[in-house]
Order: structure tokens, then sequence, then C-alpha cells
């Protein structure tokens, strides 16, 4: 089953939105339970999370599309920085790979701590969103909820 999410940006992101959500992927990305790499998914890179962007992706075989989330008025300046064969940014497709959960987790954070501010789609219905959520409200300490609401879904 393919597994694709896309995040288009509805409205901008406000610098404290923005810190926030950065430290939700920060803690999350470090929970993982699946190995992450950097945007490539080679082998020996690390997944980035600082103030210009979010960006990891699974390792080697389990690698698929990079999950980029950049900083407002970001985006133009990073694309060329990044892997060059992925240059559409507001959609990962994982194909079910591991690291889809992670992505699922970093999505539910994005939504929980700036609603409306990306309209969050999705190939899988919630009952595929257990994994994520479950990593999303560990991470946040709080019950993270799904994040597509009617009108944005499968």
């Amino acid at each position: 089953m393919d597994s694709t999410h896309y995040f288009p940006a509805r409205r901008p992101v406000t610098a404290d939105e923005w810190a926030r959500i950065v430290g939700a992927a920060e803690r999350i990305v470090k929970m993982s339970p699946v190995p992450l790499a950097g945007s490539t998914g080679e082998r020996g890179t690390s997944p980035v999370v600082s103030e210009t962007m979010v960006a990891f992706n699974g390792v080697g075989d389990d690698a698929g599309h990079a999950f980029v989330l950049a900083a407002p008025d970001a985006e133009r300046d990073l694309l060329p920085a990044l892997d060059p064969t992925q240059a559409a940014f507001h959609v990962c497709r994982t194909e079910e790979r591991p690291y889809d959960t992670v992505v699922k987790a970093v999505l539910a954070a994005v939504e929980h701590i700036a609603p409306g501010a990306f309209a969050i789609m999705s190939d899988h219905a919630e009952r595929h969103w257990h994994d994520g959520l479950e990593l999303a409200s560990a991470a946040l300490g709080c019950k993270v909820p799904f994040p597509i609401h009617a009108g944005h879904r499968d």
C-alpha cells in the first residue's frame, strides 16, 4: 500500500509556533522507534532539526522520499541544499517504510501546535495513524489528536 502525506501551507506559521514545532520535532526524532537519516537516506547521515528546517528520511533500503518542513520564508533558500531529486515540498511518500511513523508523528504535532497552518492530508485513514499519534503524544506530553479535518482527508 502506498503511503503519501501532503501538507501544503494554508497560513503563515508564527515565530513562536515554529519554535514549538522545532522543539516537538526534536523530541519526536530522539524518541523515534526506527533509525532515521538525513534527507537523502544515506547511512551515516543524521536528521536535521534546526531553526530553518526539519528534514529526515529512513536509512538505506528503508529510505523513501524525504520529509522536509521548512521554516517560514526559508523554503526557497533551502531547496538547493536538499536532495535535488526531491524537489517537491509539502509531500512525503513513505511507501509505508518504517519512518512513516515519524512522519505521521511530526505532522500530528504540527497541527496540534499550529492549527490550520497546513492542510494535512494522507492516503491513510485515522485507524492507520495510531503509531504516529502515540509517538507525538509521548513527545509532547499530552494527547495529540488525528490531524486531518473533514475536507482534508483521503
